[in-house]
C-alpha cells in the first residue's frame, strides 16, 4: 500500500523545483542577452560601424560623461536583434510571442536599472535616489523593444 500524499508531495516538490531552474535559466540567458547587446552597441560605437538614422540617448548610459550615450538608431536596432534572436534561439520551445514577452519583460527591466545605475555613478549620486527620481531615456526603451522582437524572430523548423 502506497501513501498516495506523500508521493504527491514528492511530485509537487520535484515540479517546484524544475519550474525555479527553468526560470532560473531564462533569467540568466536574458542577463547575458542584455550584456550581449551592449557589448555589441560598444563595439558599432568603437568601429564607427552602422552610423545610420537619429541618434537615441541613453543607449550606451556609461559613456554619458563622454557625451557618447547616444547612438544611431540603425547600430541600436542590430546590436540589441542579434542577442534577442541567440536568446530566442535557447527558447525555441515556447511560442515566439511567450518569448517576446519574457524577454522583453525582463529586458526593459534590466536595462532600466542599469541606466540608472550609469546615471548614479556619473554624477555620483545614491542609487536609490536616482532610481525613484529620474527619468530614463529612450534608449533602454528601444533596446528592450529590439530585444524582444529578436526573441521572436527564430522559427522550429
Amino acid at each position: 500500500m502506497t501513501n498516495t500524499g506523500v508521493l504527491s508531495s514528492e511530485r509537487f516538490s520535484v515540479g517546484v523545483l524544475a519550474a525555479l531552474a527553468a526560470a532560473a535559466g531564462v533569467l540568466m540567458a536574458v542577463t547575458l542577452g542584455v550584456l550581449g547587446g551592449y557589448g555589441w552597441l560598444y563595439l558599432f560605437h568603437v568601429w564607427g560601424a552602422l552610423d545610420a538614422g537619429p541618434r537615441i540617448g541613453d543607449a550606451l548610459p556609461l559613456l554619458q560623461l563622454a557625451s557618447a550615450d547616444g547612438q544611431p538608431l540603425l547600430a541600436l536596432l542590430v546590436a540589441w536583434l542579434l542577442p534577442g534572436a541567440v536568446v530566442g534561439l535557447s527558447l525555441i520551445r515556447w511560442s515566439p510571442g511567450r518569448r517576446a514577452l519574457v524577454g522583453g519583460i525582463v529586458a526593459v527591466i534590466l536595462l532600466l536599472i542599469a541606466s540608472q545605475a550609469a546615471d548614479a555613478l556619473a554624477r555620483n549620486l545614491r542609487f536609490r535616489d536616482v532610481l525613484v527620481s529620474r527619468e530614463p531615456g529612450l534608449g533602454p526603451w528601444l533596446e528592450a523593444l529590439a530585444f524582444a522582437i529578436g526573441c521572436a524572430l527564430p522559427r522550429r523548423f
